[in-house]
């Protein structure tokens, strides 16, 4: 039931507020009081067209708002759209510029579906007129409900929403697959470009680090040919005297205890030097380049460079756009098996929606002639 009316700015009215108890609520007033504004509100609620000239003057825009307390029968159709404490707030807004816009529970909706949800709550009743017995639209509602037809109707309107979702998905793969289709060439010549050159992740960095080592090769040498001689190679390099000295200590740790420490601290340091003189050899031994090797390595980086500009990203974002195109293009190969089973969804929801249309409709008519017959015997009695 209609709970609260709120009227700002439409017409001479600035604000008013209606409080509606439960059952028969009756407003009187003389003429000109706002009876007809009233009932002009309530239609705007229904749907009815706006203008800007139904704003008070001096303001932007008309506010019309209902709030209903809907029964748990009354929520059946609407449950979309009300609360789950079966409130219901309804917004119709025009403003100066002749723009109207209509919330449901403060969601934005159409015109049609203010109309929808409005019409299934408020019913107006005049002089020579009743709207919904004049509205062709309501007329299967009639039919439907003398026929205790909900379970037939909502048996169509799942295999229609089925077969509408259903559709969607078809239309969303054949657009996909169209999309994919114009840009597999594109995708088949990346992947093959790519192929060729097979770059590795962190093989750029590699081969940076590499072209510095050679380019600087001479340098690197004689410093660590230094530090071997230094560290451990000869008799006076630091190694070999550490080991002297823990050796001249060892024998002496038992006299004070102070003198084993030395000499353990000796003994991690002549460990830590003679890594240290292994590491350098090794990396010496490596320094030994031939000029293909440099060559090689420099004609590399270039074509991978030349890559990462072609595609103005870095080698690993490419190898990951790499998978993504495989991934396209492969889709195509099981686009057709795909589809099909598609279709089938489409053609099966198809089959539903035909036969509990059917079947509904075959109920409408045959209750409908039965309506229209007690419609008419009744109607003679009056």
């Amino acid at each position: 039931m209609l709970r609260r009316l709120r009227i700002e700015n439409l017409a001479v009215v600035e604000h008013a507020s209606l409080e509606l108890a439960p059952g028969l609520n009756v407003i009187t007033g003389s003429t000109g009081a706002g009876k007809s504004l009233i009932v002009g509100a309530v239609n705007l609620l229904l749907g009815e067209k706006a203008n800007a000239g139904l704003i008070r003057e001096g303001a932007e825009e008309a506010l019309v708002s209902a709030t209903f307390a809907l029964a748990p029968s009354e929520i059946a159709g609407l449950a979309e759209w009300v609360n789950a404490d079966g409130m219901l707030e309804v917004d119709r807004r025009v403003t100066r510029a002749g723009r109207s816009t209509a919330t449901l529970n403060g969601r934005s909706v159409t015109l049609r579906d203010l109309r929808a949800v409005c019409a299934r709550l408020i019913e107006p009743h005049g002089q020579n007129e009743q709207y919904r017995l004049r509205d062709p639209e309501t007329h299967v509602d009639y039919v439907d409900a003398y026929a205790g037809a909900s379970r037939e109707r909502d048996a169509y309107a799942l295999a229609l929403a089925q077969w509408r979702r259903a559709r969607a998905e078809l239309e969303r793969f054949d657009a996909e697959t169209a999309r994919i289709r114009e840009r597999s060439e594109l995708f088949l010549h990346r992947l093959q470009e790519i192929d060729r050159i097979a770059p590795r992740a962190g093989e750029k960095a590699e081969l940076e680090t590499s072209a510095r080592v050679m380019a600087n090769a001479e340098r690197m040498f004689a410093a660590l040919d230094e530090a071997c001689a230094v560290l451990y190679d000869g008799d006076e390099a630091v190694g070999v005297q550490l080991g002297h000295v823990r050796k001249r200590l060892a024998p002496l740790g038992d006299l004070d205890e102070r003198l084993g420490a030395m000499e353990a601290k000796l003994s991690e340091a002549e460990a830590l030097v003679r890594d240290a003189a292994e590491e350098a050899r090794s990396l010496r031994a490596g320094l030994d380049f031939e000029p293909a090797d440099v060559e090689r390595v420099q004609e590399r980086l270039e074509v991978l460079t030349r890559l990462e500009r072609r595609y103005q990203s870095n080698i690993e974002q490419i190898l990951k756009d790499r998978e993504a195109w495989q991934r396209e293009v492969d889709s195509l190969a099981d686009a057709p098996g795909n589809r099909d089973a598609l279709q089938r969804a489409v053609d099966a929801e198809a089959r539903r929606v035909t036969d509990t249309g059917a079947a509904l409709s075959r109920l409408r008519r045959r209750r409908a002639a039965q309506l229209d017959a007690d419609v008419n015997a009744g109607l003679a009695h009056l």
